[in-house]
């Protein structure tokens, strides 16, 4: 009996084994099929981790990854920067890695001194023109660039010397003035952009008979030199006048090369002439630019042999083309009508021509059209009477004292506009000086549409937006 209990409680045992072992399979086959699982295939270890969730996360073990250092968004960065220095977010064109490399240039040269917020505000220049090829050639001029001031009683207000890579500012001209202080800093780094945007400098041979840049003379390096020709009416021209372009808008000098160059911005357009200047052998590609235009060889040779008199008031050519007549004889090839109908055009010759310190009588005579340029020129009391009927038609304009007359132009985003220097009147506001006029106007109705008057120095006009959304 024992035994046959013992064997009924044995079979007993294995029998409710056995139904557990089919309860549970039941209740798994379940499981599965509610989760989507198809029950006759055997679940993987991947299928498994997905549908097991543990509180508890499991160590980390030796063969574990560790998160990669997130890479910086070199927008985020490069606004960081700008925002440091003082300098507006549209003046980095979206160039974020390429002001980066810049910012970088620069931090990294410990001989700028107090100029490092000047470097920067170059770099709208920098972006508008630079190219890959020149990469290498600028990025190390720019990290070996000296700035250096000095007082001097006499001579230069500033100067960039290419050879030496320096910048030096005479501090007794411009200390006691920010605007002049600012200008001509600019003014010099724009020339040093200039120098070394596209490679070394390279100058041009010119004589009444033919024309072709440095590396094509012949002879030891010292009788090259000696046929060097001088065209300073387009580096100093160039540089004063992207200054006002970019900066502060007011003609403070060279004002017959700059107003030539503006005439030939309206002729050829704004790309060509950024090809023209932003290049290393602009001269030769100004010779070159006169000879497609029609001018003989022998015609370029006055006009820069004019234009370096206009330019730093040497002494007077024995021949003479003057920039008028340039302008003029290129116009047919770029505009239709006659150019005397032309109130901008004529306008622009106008702005040439009353510079008083090239008066006619100081030049051989040489004009075809001096009749013309003569009557066109207006009096003082002209210009006064013309810059009153302007400012006349804004009743919201404050009383001001302006220097410029008659409002000299230049292109701003491809339209014509006139620019005044002027002080606002105390009493009406608390003094400002060194202030800019902008009307846009239009020449032929005689309507002025707009006008802005801001700081001419751009670190204080930045300065003053920083203030006024703080």
């Amino acid at each position: 009996m024992k035994n046959k209990r013992e064997r009924r409680s044995r079979l007993s045992a294995a029998l409710c084994a056995v139904f557990t072992m089919l309860s549970f399979t039941s209740c798994s086959t379940l499981k599965k099929a509610q989760d989507g699982l198809q029950p006759d295939k055997p679940t993987t270890t991947s299928e498994t981790s997905k549908k097991t969730f543990s509180p508890t996360p499991e160590p980390e073990t030796s063969s574990t990854v560790p998160d990669a250092t997130p890479t910086p968004d070199p927008k985020e960065e490069a606004l960081a920067i700008a925002k440091e220095h003082g300098v507006p977010e549209e003046y980095l064109r979206g160039e974020y890695e390429l002001f980066l490399k810049f910012a970088r240039t620069i931090d990294g040269n410990k001989k700028l001194g107090n100029y490092t917020r000047y470097m920067y505000f170059l770099f709208p220049i920098v972006a508008d023109h630079i190219t890959e090829e020149g990469y290498e050639f600028f990025f190390a001029k720019l990290g070996t660039l000296r700035i250096e001031e000095k007082y001097q009683m006499i001579g230069y207000v500033g100067t960039y010397t290419s050879s030496d890579n320096v910048v030096n500012m005479n501090l007794s001209y411009t200390d006691s003035d920010r605007f002049c202080y600012d200008a001509v800093a600019l003014h010099e780094l724009i020339h040093f952009i200039d120098s070394t945007i596209d490679g070394a400098i390279e100058q041009l041979v010119l004589t009444p008979d033919e024309f072709y840049p440095i590396g094509e003379a012949s002879g030891d390096s010292n009788d090259r030199s000696a046929k060097v020709t001088k065209a300073h009416f387009l580096t100093e021209g160039f540089a004063e006048l992207y200054c006002e372009k970019y900066y502060s808008r007011i003609n403070s000098a060279y004002q017959v090369p700059v107003q030539f160059l503006t005439g030939l911005e309206y002729l050829i357009g704004p790309e060509k002439m950024d090809e023209l200047f932003i290049r290393h052998d602009s001269a030769y590609g100004m010779a070159l630019l006169m000879e497609e235009e029609g001018f003989s060889t022998q015609e370029i040779y006055y006009f820069f042999q004019t234009m370096e008199y206009m330019t730093n008031a040497k002494l007077p050519p024995t021949y003479c083309l003057r920039p008028e007549d340039v302008l003029i004889q290129m116009y047919s090839n770029h505009k239709s009508g006659d150019f005397k109908d032309d109130p901008v055009f004529c306008h622009i010759l106008r702005c040439i021509g009353g510079d008083d310190r090239f008066p006619f009588s100081h030049l051989p005579p040489s004009s075809y059209n001096e009749d013309f340029l003569q009557a066109n020129l207006w009096s003082h009391d002209t210009s006064i009477e013309w810059c009153n009927s302007i400012f006349a038609q804004f009743p919201d304009i404050p009383a001001l004292d302006y220097y410029n007359v008659p409002l000299l132009g230049i292109f701003l985003d491809g339209e014509y506009t006139l620019i005044g220097k002027v002080t606002l009147y105390p009493g009406t506001d608390k003094e400002k000086k060194n202030q800019y006029v902008a009307v846009r106007y239009d020449f032929t109705t005689g309507k002025a549409i707009s006008y802005e008057i801001a700081p001419a120095s751009p670190f204080e006009k930045e300065d003053q937006k920083e203030n006024a959304d703080s």
